[in-house]
């Protein structure tokens, strides 16, 4: 694996300017230990990392492995991916086949609240208007509450920007279907 694809951080404890913290394609993902994907994504930011931050990437690496079975080849995954114009990160941007998926992930949550899906809706809405390479694609935000029930998953077309719809909610074992 190489630095630019796996996104390791130049050294322990000095930031380095890169776009995501962790970025493979799938079946690369997919072939990695669990333990693998933590050590980059801890690695690569070059500061001390919260208990409850590894507790999140690990449950959210598990979620994204079962729903990313058999895609292997079809697409790439970003966690941690920058918004430098907001000063904000991605928890996980998946490009598959030609969509790219936005994916907020509130890990131990139970329920969809305005704020979080307001988020997602931002970071899916500055991609779509300050990034050039997503101004003509497919871009779907999704907000994941772990913990949420299973819930009648619907996708909502906006009128202004059809390849752009309204952010769609679901609990962590829903995650295959809305992707």
């Amino acid at each position: 694996m190489t630095e630019r694809s796996s996104g390791v951080a130049d050294n322990p404890g000095r930031y380095r300017r890169q776009r995501s913290l962790y970025a493979e394609d799938i079946a690369g993902f997919l072939s990695r230990s669990h333990e693998s994907v933590l050590g980059v994504l801890v690695g690569a930011t070059g500061f001390p990392v919260t208990l409850e931050q590894r507790r999140a990437w690990s449950e959210q690496v598990e979620i994204l492995r079962g729903s990313l079975a058999g895609l292997e080849g079809r697409g790439r995954l970003y966690f941690e991916y920058a918004i430098p114009r907001l000063g904000k990160w991605i928890d996980v941007l998946l490009v598959l086949d030609h969509v790219l998926f936005v994916i907020e992930f509130k890990v131990g949550q139970a329920a969809f609240n305005r704020a979080a899906i307001d988020q997602v809706w931002d970071y899916a809405l500055d991609l779509r208007n300050f990034h050039e390479t997503s101004h003509n694609i497919p871009i779907a935000p999704v907000l994941v509450a772990t913990k949420a029930k299973p819930l009648i998953i619907g996708v909502v077309q906006r009128a202004n920007d059809p390849l752009m719809p309204e952010p769609v909610c679901v609990g962590a074992p829903q995650m295959r279907v809305a992707i």
